[in-house]
């Protein structure tokens, strides 16, 4: 896991604290960064299995909730990025850390108005906005590979899936909702930061131009 204070992974080796037994197993997970010394509480739902001999195995269920250290993410859209764009961008950093399913929604639905309003797909399904983009080729290979890798984690936010093995619910992990960020903010450089420190490096040599008594660029 990452530690939600100072954002270091480390290999989660969690313990519990039951609160009840019935008709829900509630309890605190607790353990500590070995980065930071944070220690990192979260509230959880789950149940009771039996084991041999009559004793009972904690089992976590699928609800958690981050309750120390309280957190609010400080990263924010670039001020290239128009407003309609960074509203959602900034709301789905805001809410990573304690709903990385919903950071993972909400990444996926800015992604689609960005294919949509701006790169000019056609298409109304996110995958086929994608396939579009990847075949018109008017990106950059690292967004589009981003891209490709968000249609799976998008499955994991809209559509939960079972594991082959375990049958389990897969949820989306910080680590995935993280990704389908990075995935945006790949489109936020390509479409609006890019162009906008381009323009503004042209705009910055034709000045010099004009001052020498030359031509500007066109």
């Amino acid at each position: 896991m990452k530690c939600p204070k100072c954002q270091v992974a480390f290999h989660s080796k969690p313990a519990f604290v039951q609160l009840t037994h019935q008709p829900v197993a509630w309890a605190i997970q607790h353990e500590i960064c070995p980065t930071c010394g944070a220690i990192v509480l979260w509230v959880m739902d789950g149940s009771m299995e039996q084991k041999e001999r009559g004793s009972y195995k904690y089992k976590a269920g699928n609800y958690r909730q981050l309750i120390h250290p309280v957190v609010c993410s400080s990263t924010l859209a670039a001020a290239e990025v128009p407003t309609e764009f960074a509203a959602d961008f900034n709301e789905a950093h805001a809410v990573l850390v304690p709903s990385p399913k919903s950071a993972a929604a909400l990444a996926r639905r800015s992604i689609q108005h960005i294919l949509r309003d701006v790169a000019g797909t056609k298409k109304h399904d996110l995958n086929d906005q994608i396939d579009e983009l990847i075949e018109s080729k008017s990106a950059p290979s690292h967004v589009t590979a981003a891209l490709h890798a968000v249609r799976t984690i998008g499955n994991f936010a809209a559509h939960p899936m079972k594991s082959a093995s375990t049958g389990a619910i897969i949820e989306v992990e910080h680590e995935e909702a993280e990704w389908t960020l990075a995935a945006l903010s790949a489109l936020h450089d390509h479409y609006f930061v890019n162009p906008s420190v381009a323009s503004a490096r042209k705009d910055a040599l034709n000045n010099k131009l004009i001052a020498a008594g030359k031509r500007p660029i066109l």
